[in-house]
């Protein structure tokens, strides 16, 4: 039986295809935001492309480390960094970000709100992945790896269940519309809860993962629906800022401050389904030893 340190020694490896997609996330905002500095260079920056810049170096530092650092040394330098990371979108978002005109103060929710969204999905195409590895390999650390995701999603879904709210309140007059993004929200998370509450009724750990993974797979269909529902249909909810239509778009600062808070909330995601990996290999690793005792102990009253 593998100890528990040697499945926290491969968690990187698992966690390869996350880190892969943080970075190429990371690639494509730090081309933006250089193409955004202009002639004058990085001693001289014009506007707030020096945040995205830092807020990517740290995201690099904090994903990266891992891969080359093993054991304590590679989890605490990554903390270090998403940690300042988190730091740094904190103070932007507060306090560099302008004021929007016309909702005022309510709006720097939104610097919480899409980030734990955007955070989320990666979380939820981390668990899916996972999914269809174990479905074609059947090996149970690609289950560890699944509901390790799915319940960070989970968390990320809730918070932007809960902050969504709480701007609307203010903005809309009314906490919650049936339009079809939130719905289709409530649905995506509302699936999730389900099948984490499923893998609490099955007994035997392979059918639980099986289960567990051809539901997470069915769930996820929900996602791009999510994605693509302020784009697809009209409704109450405001219209994408990123990559929407004609009008879309945000101030540049607003840009930059957001991309510093989207880098944050990856990096914790990261973190996060790093440690809960860990927790559900030694949760493994103890009903193995429980299960071997029971024979242990049949074994003595045979005799």
């Amino acid at each position: 039986m593998e100890s528990t340190a040697a499945h926290s020694e491969r968690v990187p490896l698992l966690l390869s295809l996350l880190q892969l997609m943080a970075l190429v996330w990371l690639v494509l905002n730090t081309w933006l935001a250089w193409t955004q500095i202009g002639p004058v260079g990085l001693s001289e920056p014009t506007d707030g492309s020096w945040m995205a810049l830092s807020a990517f170096i740290l995201l690099f530092l904090g994903v990266v480390c891992p891969l080359f650092l093993s054991g304590s040394r590679g989890a605490l330098s990554s903390g270090f960094f998403v940690l300042a990371l988190l730091i740094v979108a904190g103070v932007a978002a507060l306090f560099i970000a302008p004021t929007e005109r016309t909702m005022g103060i309510i709006q720097r929710i939104f610097y919480v709100h899409l980030p734990s969204a955007a955070a989320g999905g990666v979380a939820l195409l981390t668990s899916v992945f996972a999914n269809i590895a174990y479905l074609t390999r059947r090996s149970a650390k690609w289950d560890w790896l699944g509901v390790s995701a799915a319940e960070v999603g989970v968390v990320c879904f809730t918070c932007m269940l809960v902050t969504g709210p709480i701007w609307a309140h203010p903005v809309w007059g009314f906490w919650w519309d049936w339009d079809p993004k939130l719905t289709s929200t409530f649905v995506l998370w509302v699936m999730y809860l389900v099948l984490l509450f499923l893998r609490t009724l099955i007994e035997d750990p392979q059918r639980r993962a099986i289960a567990s993974a051809v539901f997470g797979i069915f769930a996820f269909l929900d996602l791009p629906i999510v994605y693509m529902s302020n784009r697809w249909w009209r409704g109450q909810h405001p219209s994408p800022v990123l990559a929407g239509g004609p009008n879309s778009g945000l101030a540049p600062m607003m840009k930059y401050v957001l991309f510093t808070c989207m880098a944050a909330f990856i990096g914790l995601v990261i973190i996060l389904i790093r440690q809960r990996y860990r927790l559900e290999a030694a949760r493994h690793d103890v009903e193995e030893m429980k299960i071997e005792a029971q024979l242990k102990a049949a074994d003595r009253e045979a005799r």
